[in-house]
């Protein structure tokens, strides 16, 4: 993690990572503005793209939207949302969003919700793939919680309304569970209120788009 300082400095970081392979770079919590807006600035002028770390701040957020950023990682931590949200948003100009359920902000991560319901443990394909100290340890003694304390789905429809204001929703499963994170992903944006093929379009479209 580097801290940029002015716009020399961005541009010589993502200098340094294009020349290494790079397209993109994650705007990692630069805790100023105008050091979030001279990444921007730079990766525009080196044709990369830029996605912030959502960090679980909802008014760092509107300004990665309103900044032009690519897209958001993370959900914001509010929701549900409200027009003021949905019109910036919406008529942002191609800034996506990577809400990432698996891991909630403000509220149960959704991957505990399949943890509760399902014996993830004993899933042959997964143990074929993935060694046992990796998989059993988070899911064999699983957290109990009420549904509504789920508050991944209420994050859900949030990014449901997004997507019908304009804004590219993306499926993101952080890396938590190899094997079945995106599925659950995937399904969780179902949870939300998205049709089948609005959340396979999450998936893969928005994405590569």
């Amino acid at each position: 993690k580097a801290i940029t300082t002015s716009y020399e400095d961005a541009l010589g970081h993502l200098r340094r990572m294009k020349a290494m392979g790079a397209f993109s770079v994650k705007s990692y919590n630069q805790p100023r503005r105008d050091a979030r807006q001279q990444i921007v600035e730079a990766a525009r002028e080196l044709e990369m793209m830029v996605v912030p770390e959502g960090g679980s701040t909802f008014f760092f957020n509107m300004t990665h939207v309103i900044d032009g950023h690519t897209g958001v990682e993370h959900n914001i931590p509010v929701a549900p949302v409200y027009h003021d949200v949905l019109r910036l948003w919406g008529a942002a100009d191609d800034v996506g969003y990577t809400p990432t359920l698996i891991v909630n902000y403000n509220g149960l991560n959704g991957e505990f919700w399949f943890y509760q319901h399902d014996d993830v443990w004993k899933n042959e394909r997964l143990r074929q793939f993935m060694p046992a100290n990796a998989i059993v340890p988070r899911s064999r003694r699983g957290l109990m919680a009420a549904e509504d304390d789920y508050t991944y789905v209420e994050t859900s429809r949030a990014a449901k309304a997004l997507l019908d204001a304009g804004v590219k929703v993306n499926l993101g499963a952080h890396g938590q569970l190899d094997g079945l994170g995106a599925h659950w992903e995937l399904w969780m944006l179902q949870q939300g209120g998205m049709s089948n093929f609005e959340a396979l379009r999450a998936a893969t479209l928005h994405g590569a788009q």
